[in-house]
């Protein structure tokens, strides 16, 4: 289960293959994956028995087994070789999960930033001296997430996505859907992030017609996201697992609802700026819908992560939220709601603080100040 939970729908090949694989030779990995399988259990047992200390065991056997993994990764730095790099950069990212898992963004912050600096490294090594059973092919994605689920968190920059750092007049294209879903992540955390900056809620203001070209140069990029995603489905997408079709569904679910913060134009408290997007809406709620009817039933809810950005994790909640809060018809926002409904939590639509961020990142978009927390709950679960 705890695989499950941790790879959702994009990262199961470096969660459910290459970790397994990994942990039957190296006693570091064999010991951060036990952290993290007790780490899960723990929340889970938590949820279920409320405020009870019986599972108290289970955390001091994670962090113990945190300690057994530090103790099996020391050596002198001059021995690192290329494999060795892979390991660490393994265990680096297992670290970032572990804490990140307790709550932890600060402690999380700096595995990420050593795991940036061993990717990097292996990326300009270009081969491996030896075979080893985690690939940074799969890791990529994993350290992008975490990249940009917590790198706010202290002032450490979220990467750029493609397109910034780049010719415009290149042309996108997507080799694989992880590849544009980090080009995605990053497009929507950084777009979010500054217009939850710059943001004046001033018609007037010096800033608006800066912050309308950034939506603009942003809006044209999502157009060609979606033209090179379209072209990579359209030769792919009859090889595809059920898992790996409805990861590709929730990357255009959020592709719309990036789409539409930065084509919005600013309300000023009048709802109908919106109303031009219904069909948008119906289209996310059509694809959540897909997706939700694979979700397996589980009597125990999971636990509520305290994400920091508008799409960190590419699940459910912030397309649907998009729908329940601004859809103007009524049918098409009720079903959003349902949908919401039968969201397991740890997909944070019970967490007032997390759909509070939202709601201020679509209140950005519309040039005015967002709702309290609470009150963007109540929003959905009333």
């Amino acid at each position: 289960m705890s695989a499950l939970e941790l790879s959702g729908w994009f990262d199961a090949d470096f969660y459910r293959v290459d970790l397994l694989r990994a942990t039957l030779h190296d006693q570091a990995i064999m010991h951060l994956v036990a952290a993290l399988g007790a780490s899960h259990e723990y929340h889970l047992r938590r949820q279920a028995l409320r405020e009870s200390t019986e599972t108290d065991g289970l955390l001091t056997f994670g962090f113990r087994q945190c300690n057994n993994a530090i103790k099996s990764l020391i050596r002198p730095a001059e021995s690192m070789d290329d494999v060795e790099l892979l390991r660490v950069l393994t265990a680096s990212v297992l670290f970032a999960a572990f804490e990140n898992l307790q709550g932890q963004r600060q402690a999380a912050l700096p595995h990420v930033l050593h795991a940036r600096k061993l990717a990097l490294q292996l990326r300009n090594a270009r081969q491996y001296a030896k075979v080893y059973p985690t690939r940074l092919g799969a890791i990529d994605p994993v350290l992008s997430h975490y990249e940009i689920q917590l790198g706010d968190s202290t002032g450490d920059p979220v990467p750029l996505p493609h397109f910034l750092t780049s010719n415009p007049a290149d042309v996108l294209v997507f080799e694989s859907a992880a590849a544009a879903r980090i080009a995605l992540e990053r497009a929507i955390a950084n777009i979010s992030n500054y217009m939850l900056t710059n943001v004046h809620y001033d018609d007037e203001s010096d800033q608006a017609e800066v912050l309308g070209g950034t939506k603009n140069a942003y809006r044209i990029w999502f157009e060609q996201w979606e033209k090179a995603f379209t072209d990579f489905l359209s030769s792919s997408n009859k090889y595809m697992t059920r898992n790996e079709l409805n990861a590709c569904r929730l990357l255009k679910a959020h592709h719309i609802s990036g789409s539409l913060l930065v084509t919005v134009k600013n309300v000023n408290n009048d709802s109908s700026a919106w109303s031009e997007f219904t069909a948008q809406f119906r289209a996310i709620v059509e694809l959540v819908s897909e997706v939700i009817s694979c979700v397996p039933k589980r009597l125990v809810a999971t636990r509520m992560p305290q994400t920091a950005y508008f799409s960190p994790g590419m699940g459910m909640t912030e397309p649907l939220y998009c729908v329940a809060s601004r859809c103007t018809d009524a049918g098409v926002r009720e079903k959003a709601k349902v949908l919401m409904g039968r969201l397991p939590q740890n997909e944070g639509v019970y967490s007032a603080w997390r759909v509070g961020f939202i709601e201020s990142v679509l209140c950005a978009a519309e040039g005015r100040r967002g709702a309290s927390a609470a009150q963007s709950k109540d929003m959905i679960v009333t």
